[in-house]
Order: structure tokens, then C-alpha cells, then sequence
């Protein structure tokens, strides 16, 4: 009976503010509150606030231009350059001019 009344009270503290989550609190055995994130977020280091993922600081495979759309990434290239058939490395178009 003690366990029911501990798990009643760890429901309500997520109906008060959420738990401190800002998305999704839920109530773990043995961990308390624990907070999750949607699809394409990830929770911060407080553990608690979700933020986008940030596709493109993980890829690091564009060689010039990197662009997040939804989950996924897509890479580009500078004016007179074209991207390779990789879809991650860019080749001039013409002669180098610095």
C-alpha cells in the first residue's frame, strides 16, 4: 500500500508544472521524474528543457554548407561551386580566384 500512495504522489508531481519538464514527465520506478523530449529534440544538460537537435553539428560531413531540414541534413555549396556526387563534397565550377 505504501508503494501505491509513493506512485500516487510521484503522479501529482507531475501534474504540478509538468514535474519541471518542459515536455513530457513521466514517472519511473526507482527514478522519479524523468523527462523526454519529442522526435527530433533531445532533452539539455538540466534535464528537464528539450531543444532541437542540431543535425548538423553531429554530421560534420559538409564540406562547405550544411542545412537541417526536419531530421535530416542536406549540404550545398558556395557560388561557383557544385556539390559532388558524394552529396557532401563541393568541386569548382571554374579556375580558383582568391
Amino acid at each position: 500500500m505504501a508503494s501505491s500512495a509513493f506512485s500516487e504522489d510521484m503522479a501529482d508531481e507531475c501534474s504540478l508544472n509538468n514535474g519541471g519538464c518542459s515536455n513530457h514527465c513521466s514517472v519511473v520506478p526507482g527514478r522519479g521524474i524523468v523527462c523526454s523530449c519529442p522526435e527530433g529534440h533531445q532533452l539539455k544538460k538540466d534535464n528537464r528543457t528539450c531543444e532541437i537537435v542540431d543535425y548538423c553539428a553531429s554530421h560534420q560531413r559538409c564540406s562547405q554548407v550544411c542545412e537541417q531540414h526536419k531530421h535530416m541534413v542536406k549540404c550545398s555549396c558556395y557560388e561557383g561551386w557544385t556539390l559532388g556526387t558524394d552529396g557532401e563534397s563541393c568541386t569548382s565550377v571554374g579556375e580558383y580566384k582568391p
